[in-house]
């Protein structure tokens, strides 16, 4: 019985936390979740470009749009996290990329999705993150450990930027 108690009271907690969600924020949160399922799903039964093209992030991004949303691309991020935590499908970093950088793109925001290798333990491990003008917005502070070897959103001249940054000392 204080089993149910104390995780009533979890419950409790993190719903008057949501509360303070605007009603931007719970939409945001909302279709991520949806997104997360279609990249699930995408990611099983089509190839990775193919898969890109078809959630819409290949185009070109005409221009940020200033003003245009209220939810600055640090907050989304946070949100698009939030939604992974709780997410029934526990999304890796690529899926948490992907909706990132599909909801991201759809905003007119000129973001990268960067995907990378690193050799620990004798495995090869790879990891994805979004980067927006220079700077990892999703990811975490891991990234420095991993060598970009796949950028998409038109990024190839930062994949080259980085790839020198990685071989000066």
């Amino acid at each position: 019985m204080f089993r149910f108690l104390k995780n009533r009271r979890w419950l409790i907690r993190k719903l008057c936390k949501a509360w303070g969600l605007s009603w931007a924020e719970w939409f945001l949160l909302v279709r991520a979740s949806g997104l997360f399922l279609a990249v699930a799903l995408g990611l099983k039964l089509l190839p990775f470009e193919t898969l890109l093209a078809r959630l819409g992030g290949r185009g070109r991004v005409k221009g940020e749009r200033p003003g245009g949303h209220p939810i600055s691309v640090e907050r989304v991020a946070n949100i698009v996290d939030l939604a992974s935590r709780y997410h029934m499908l526990k999304p890796t970093c690529l899926k948490k990329a992907i909706v990132l950088y599909r909801i991201l793109r759809t905003r007119g925001v000129a973001v990268e999705l960067v995907v990378g290798v690193t050799k620990a333990e004798g495995q090869l491990k790879a990891h994805a993150w979004v980067d927006h003008r220079g700077q990892v917005i999703s990811g975490g502070a891991a990234v420095d450990r991993y060598l970009p070897v796949g950028w998409f959103g038109g990024g190839e001249a930062t994949g080259k930027r980085l790839a020198r940054q990685r071989q000066t000392p």
